[in-house]
């Protein structure tokens, strides 16, 4: 009896080594199959995104630059008409539209020309009034760095360019010196020619 427990003991080891090693082959499986699925629905919702994205992109840049005014005259009419961008935007992730002036101000179709805002244009333009803020510190904090290392490179390449030129110029010098020397060599013997 002992050696038949003894067996039957064996056999449920040697059987659960394998066991055990598809246990966990399986759960590793089933854990990159989940990782393959989610990077693919990830894959697939990123692709949507940039998809809408870059939809609202190319109408954005069909737009007229009038039409970044309150009022704006249409292609197609003589008579000026409210612009579109005037009104609050339909789309969720959308604050307003603005556009980012070179000196760091902005200017947004929501203000009404001569008028004062209204409370719901004053919250969105607050909102613009950070976004502007944010472009303006990027770009300085991005363009500043590299006209640095414009100027520094240029102003590298101009003495390098001059110290070239006086290498030159000292060069043609000395051989404008030195071929009027071969040409007109001075005389050590001077005769008197008249009394």
């Amino acid at each position: 009896m002992k050696r038949l427990k003894l067996l039957i003991t064996l056999f449920v080891l040697l059987l659960s080594i394998p066991m055990g090693y598809f246990i966990v082959r399986t759960l590793l499986s089933l854990e990159q199959e989940e990782a393959a699925e989610m990077r693919y629905f990830a894959e697939t919702l990123f692709d949507a995104v940039e998809e809408d994205l870059s939809a609202i992109v190319a109408r954005e840049e069909m737009r007229s630059v009038d039409e970044y005014n309150y009022f704006y005259t249409p292609p197609n009419s003589s008579k000026p008409v409210r612009s579109p961008l005037s009104f609050a935007s339909n789309e969720k992730f959308m604050i307003g539209y603005f556009q980012n002036n070179p000196d760091g101000t902005f200017d947004t179709p929501l203000n009404i020309p001569g008028k004062a805002d209204g409370a719901v244009i004053s919250v969105i333009g607050g909102k613009l009034k950070d976004a502007n803020r944010i472009i303006n510190e990027k770009r300085e904090t991005s363009l500043e760095p590299a006209e640095v290392a414009l100027k520094i490179a240029a102003a590298e390449r101009l003495n390098k360019f001059k110290e070239e030129a006086n290498i030159y110029e000292s060069k043609v010098t000395l051989s404008k010196t030195e071929k009027s020397k071969k040409m007109f060599p001075k005389r050590k013997n001077t005769k008197k020619v008249f009394p």
